[in-house]
């Protein structure tokens, strides 16, 4: 099932993988639906319209769930679960000042961290990073990635309420590991599928440092909402759209 030849062939794999699961205007279609859909939220980031928001907002991974299948049909549920995990998490973070809930949530999309793991490992594109250029690879992504995730959570847990610091530490981790994975899925196997998996990757970690810099009064201002949700939505959408494209 996996497609590794045309590296960069973009827009044959594009439409090779729509022509599996489903009619390629079903897909197109909900590939639009999502870019429409994501503009509500991201409008009312920027009013500051926060019940707007909080009823849009869970309402974007269904349909980066809709835009997977279609692509990909049932081909990789562990990207299907990972993503109802981020629901989850959506879902519960909804309410403001509930740190159990607030705590739940992010468990959630720890588990939807090691599910995307897993699923790149079970499509074999660490394995063929590692099989092409060895342990160099992997402990240079290891050292950069883990650098950059380290930066982040200590810029973040030293303005953190000491009880939620373990917390995140294991979810930086988490975060960390699958931000990593997928960039090093794209070194063994350059296409526009493993492309968006690390743009995914590497967006979700931004997403999650900005989100704690808000959380902890170090980023300020009223766009800046604005920011964790776009940068959130084309993580997930990169993550489960590429999967699907490989």
């Amino acid at each position: 099932m996996t497609v590794f030849g045309a590296r960069w062939a973009g827009a044959a794999l594009f439409t090779a993988r729509f022509g599996t699961a489903a009619p390629a205007g079903w897909a197109a279609a909900a590939l639009a639906a999502l870019a429409i859909a994501a503009a509500v939220p991201l409008y009312a980031c920027c009013k500051a319209k926060e019940r707007l928001r909080r009823v849009t907002k869970p309402l974007l991974v269904p349909l980066v769930l809709c835009c997977h299948v279609l692509i990909a049909g049932s081909s990789m549920p562990l990207v299907i679960f990972a993503l109802i995990f981020g629901l989850i998490g959506d879902i519960l973070l909804i309410p403001s000042g509930k740190m159990l809930l607030f705590g739940a949530g992010g468990f959630s999309f720890l588990v939807g961290h090691v599910l995307y793991v897993l699923n790149a490992f079970r499509m074999g594109l660490p394995q063929r990073t590692f099989g092409r250029f060895g342990w160099a690879s992997a402990l240079a992504v290891a050292l950069i990635v883990g650098a950059v995730g380290l930066t982040g959570c200590l810029v973040i847990r030293r303005r953190l309420q000491k009880k939620l610091r373990r917390p995140l530490d294991v979810y930086v981790l988490g975060l960390t590991a699958m931000a990593g994975t997928m960039v090093y899925s794209f070194i063994g196997a350059p296409c526009l599928g493993t492309a968006l998996m690390a743009a995914g990757g590497a967006l979700f970690a931004v997403s999650d440092l900005l989100l704690g810099a808000c959380i902890t009064g170090q980023i300020k201002g009223r766009r800046r909402n604005m920011w964790v949700m776009l940068t959130y939505v084309l993580a997930q959408a990169g993550i489960a759209v590429g999967s699907a494209l490989v």
